[in-house]
């Protein structure tokens, strides 16, 4: 019989009413559909999801079908203890008189939730009661169906916080998130009196995404596509925008595709949401189209709107058209805001134009705007970028002058460009020293990036300094400060003090710190201490890279020694699936072209 059920729903009808098959049989039917739902899901979730609309359908006829039946065998074998317990819940004091009778002893989840389906119309508030009562009699999770039905009976009677919990509670224990819908699905169908779906599945959808489930809330409002339910429009639209947020396109696309599907008509929010997710993708000119669309249904853009669009033209470049459409907001009388300008003047920053930002800059504040951190931050790196230090500098102090303070990542921003790009090194100990006046503890990162810029110009005195002034702000140096130190020595006998002191440390050297350490042996001609940190490396588990090898090509050309630097180069290098750089074909193609007049044919052997 249940295959000539099976196949009928596969047909795409269901001939008969669920319930007479659910009422016509002996109890066998309990145990029957538990092993026929256990073996249906779990093959189930083997499929890719919801894909077969037919396959979700014998699903749900499924879960009704066990949820039918299992209320239909309670009623036989437990419905004694169902009557029993109904009986004592219409009492103020039912808890001490059910903690005091049998009643714990005959308690199982299918009791509970026959206890709910018989108390449907009793108050819903004394229900959860009895429900929370229950599970820590029980010790156990209840199954699916009481979740779904106390859920329902809540939102009949608008106790949606309570519902909430309800629901809460019920993702918790972690069901695939179509069969909540599904559980929930029939429970509606059977239980809702005063159409409260919309909200009911609002809450499944809002729960979800409140516990970090945005992919299960997301399932949830797909499962709609085949039903007659529907979650509110608000709801849709904060969906959208949360996974617009996670940069979760895939779903965005299927979740506003399906609103398209089930009727549900856009409105302003809807539009902007779509807007912003065409921008993220490029598609600026269909953001653009969207804005005409709007103006012909009779939905009239707001400064939100105006603004996503504004900034994805300013991320794909067009500076002037995203100024242009800032004028034109104007004429439809819509006043740019302060998040207008930050998007403009970030965008021209970007984009080498500061002086034209510094304009907008002075616009905005002239139309009685404050600029708030982000939009100074914005121009000084934007100066900076364009290697203008004092124009930079200029504004941190007009920044400081208004009111606003620096925050740490804009002192470490102005840092890391005036000693890693500037060499501006007196303004930057400046900078550090107002930072820390600021009270702002300087990180790891802004010590690493002052250490660098030293090391780059060759003050290695200086940047052991400051890696003692690391020390004393309490600031432990990790993996890159010593790798740079490393770097920082030409000679690999100097540079092994500090790698020591790492290990020492406890920290674990990379191919990057290894790669420092042996170009410098190299440099100086130790090829076979070299070698020996070369097999530590491997020792380690650290596979060399590209630098490694060019390091011991260029060692061993310098020694003159050209059969070792080949054999670095095709037996190690070329056996370790390691692709050659430029420079290690640059290195030996050199050294060869001294010895042999053939170098060009070795350079045509090994293009690639």
């Amino acid at each position: 019989m249940f295959f000539f059920l099976v196949l009928v729903v596969l047909r795409g009808k269901l001939l008969f009413p669920l319930s007479l098959f659910c009422s016509s049989s002996s109890s066998c039917y309990a145990k029957t559909f538990t092993e026929i739902m256990g073996f249906w899901n779990h093959h189930l979730r083997l499929l890719p999801h919801r894909k077969h609309t037919r396959l979700r359908t014998i699903s749900y006829f499924l879960s009704s079908c066990r949820f039918f039946t299992t209320l239909k065998i309670s009623n036989g074998e437990n419905g004694e203890t169902v009557e029993e317990i109904s009986k004592l819940l219409k009492h103020n004091n039912w808890s001490i008189l059910m903690g005091s009778s049998d009643i714990i002893k005959k308690l199982n989840p299918d009791v509970v939730q026959s206890v709910l389906h018989h108390n449907q119309f009793s108050d819903p508030i004394r229900l959860l009661g009895f429900f929370n009562w229950s599970h820590s009699q029980l010790g156990i999770h209840h199954n699916l169906f009481s979740f779904s039905i106390l859920a329902v009976l809540l939102c009949n009677s608008s106790c949606f916080p309570l519902a909430n919990g309800v629901i809460e509670c019920l993702i918790e224990t972690r069901p695939p998130s179509y069969m909540v819908f599904d559980s929930l699905a029939s429970c509606v169908r059977e239980y809702n009196k005063c159409d409260s779906s919309s909200v009911i599945f609002d809450i499944v959808i809002n729960a979800y995404k409140k516990m970090g489930l945005l992919k299960e809330a997301a399932d949830v409002f797909l499962c709609i596509k085949d039903n007659d339910f529907c979650p509110s429009l608000v709801c849709c639209n904060s969906l959208l925008s949360d996974l617009l947020k996670k940069n979760m396109m895939g779903l965005f696309w299927r979740v506003y595709n399906t609103m398209l599907e089930v009727n549900l008509v856009p409105d302003i929010y809807t539009y902007t949401n779509l807007i912003s997710g065409l921008c993220k993708e490029g598609k600026v000119e269909e953001g653009k189209n969207v804005i005409v669309e709007m103006e012909e249904k009779g939905i009239i853009p707001n400064l939100v709107t105006y603004n996503v669009l504004i900034n994805g033209l300013c991320r794909s470049k067009a500076l002037d058209e995203a100024l242009e459409l800032k004028r034109s907001m104007a004429e439809k009388g819509l006043t740019p805001d302060s998040y207008t300008y930050s998007i403009l003047i970030d965008g021209f920053c970007k984009n080498k134009r500061a002086w034209e930002a510094k304009l907008l800059l002075a616009e905005m504040v002239g139309r009685g705007l404050k600029p708030n951190h982000v939009t100074y931050t914005s121009l000084i790196d934007g100066f900076m970028k364009q290697g203008d230090v004092i124009e930079a500098l200029k504004i941190k102090d007009e920044m400081t002058a208004c009111g606003i303070k620096l925050n740490f990542v804009t002192y470490a921003a102005l840092i890391w460009w005036c000693y890693c790009r500037e060499n501006k090194m007196e303004a930057a100990y400046e900078l550090l020293a107002e930072m820390k006046n600021m009270n702002f503890s300087p990180t790891a990162f802004t010590f690493n990036a002052i250490i660098n810029a030293l090391c780059h110009v060759r003050n290695v005195q200086c940047a052991y300094n400051v890696l003692q002034e690391m020390a004393i702000c309490g600031v432990k140096p990790n993996v890159v400060t010593y790798t740079t130190l490393i770097k920082g020595y030409i000679h690999g006998g100097e540079a092994i003090s500090y790698f020591d002191e790492m290990v020492e440390r406890g920290l674990k050297p990379d191919a990057y710190t290894y790669g420092a350490l042996i170009h410098g042996y190299c440099k100086d001609g130790e090829m076979k201490i070299a070698s020996r940190y070369l097999e530590e490396m491997s020792r380690c588990g650290i596979k060399p890279n590209d630098v490694v090898y060019a390091a011991f090509i260029d060692g061993h050309c310098k020694e003159g020694n050209i059969a070792e630097a080949l054999s670095s180069f095709e037996e190690d290098m070329l056996r370790q699936k390691v692709l050659p750089d430029l420079l290690a074909y640059s290195v030996l193609i050199h050294r060869l072209a001294k010895k042999w007049k053939d170098a060009g044919s070795f350079a045509g052997i090994h293009r690639t």
